[in-house]
């Protein structure tokens, strides 16, 4: 089987320049998952309009040709994925080009996908209407340990979930777009009825932090809760059901499961057991952008359902919205 041909419109932090961002260790780009995954794809292109950017990717790449638009890049080299990695703002226009100057089979959308409902439609009917299927990469969703902990829920292991928790710093765009998405990626639904409290003394870099409980139609509760400032990297997650409890500690480095017994104090109560570590990894071993582009790959070879399409993306992304209004 031949390699699948990508490409990459932007070449910035997600785009490429995060692999070099010390102290990170592994791979945290389009870019970088791409050369990690030769034997089956080849990066035969890149485009960015900044020529600080394209000039990093060259020392990098010097061999992969480099433009500064997507159309002359498309027009060129013929890519079947084509990575989408610009700022958001800019998300719409770029795909709108893509799909202009050509058909590839995929793209891979950078979160978010947009920054306006208006914008994000856009991309889900054109993208429709050209037959071409756009994945996004909310990074939690690609990751092993939220997958297992997606799984052991689906399976029962904890009894009916009553309530999931995401604990984050704040910036409830920033970082909150990844807890909203991640509440609703292991509820498997939309809320049904929300609530948000806005809390002035987290404001930080122009964002609120918004603090968010929601009702899912299972009557499963969920909560989003802002805990500090940038600097306090927090972000967990805790689903308690009626046999225990999942919790995701430490960033996302482990998985443990907490289940309930017989109560030695009350009558007709249970307690919580000693923790069992399901899983443990270091943030140098796990590499989500090589399971996104992986995915990718498999979705242009295979019919498959996308682990985060750009119409559940959409779907996520106007409720944030609505929630961002809050004061």
């Amino acid at each position: 089987m031949s390699k699948i041909r990508a490409a990459v419109v932007g070449l910035g932090q997600a785009g490429s320049r995060f692999d070099k961002d010390l102290p990170r260790v592994g791979i945290w780009t389009h870019v970088g998952a791409y050369l990690e995954l030769h034997d089956s794809i080849d990066l035969v292109g890149a485009a960015d309009i900044l020529l600080e950017n394209r000039t990093h990717f060259e020392e990098r790449c010097p061999h992969i040709p480099c433009f500064s638009t997507a159309a002359d890049m498309i027009k060129s080299v013929h890519p079947e994925i084509i990575s989408v990695a610009t700022p958001a703002a800019t998300h719409q226009s770029v795909i709108e080009e893509i799909l202009k100057f050509g058909k590839p089979k995929l793209i891979v959308c950078e979160k978010p996908l947009e920054i306006c409902n208006e914008n994000r439609k856009r991309i889900v009917d054109s993208c429709q209407a050209a037959g071409v299927p756009c994945i996004v990469n909310y990074t939690r969703r690609y990751s092993e340990v939220y997958q297992l902990l997606k799984k052991k829920m689906d399976d029962g292991l904890i009894g009916k979930v009553r309530s999931i928790t995401v604990f984050n710093a704040n910036r409830s765009l920033t970082m909150g777009s990844h807890a909203l998405d991640l509440l609703c990626y292991l509820s498997g639904q939309l809320p049904q009825k929300w609530v948000g409290l806005n809390n002035p003394a987290l404001f930080e870099l122009a964002e609120p932090a918004i603090d968010f409980m929601c009702l899912f139609p299972d009557h499963v509760t969920g909560r989003i809760l802002n805990n500090g400032f940038k600097s306090f990297r927090l972000f967990e997650v805790d689903v308690i059901g009626e046999k225990g409890r999942l919790k995701v500690p430490k960033n996302g480095e482990r998985l443990d499961h907490i289940p309930y017994s017989q109560s030695k104090k009350f009558t007709d109560a249970t307690s919580e057991e000693m923790p069992r570590t399901l899983y443990e990894t270091k943030p140098a071993d796990e590499a989500v952008y090589v399971t996104l582009v992986n995915e990718a790959a498999a979705l242009v070879n295979h019919k498959m359902t996308p682990t985060c399409s750009c119409d559940v993306a959409y779907r996520t992304e106007a409720l944030l919205e609505e929630i961002l209004k809050i004061k």
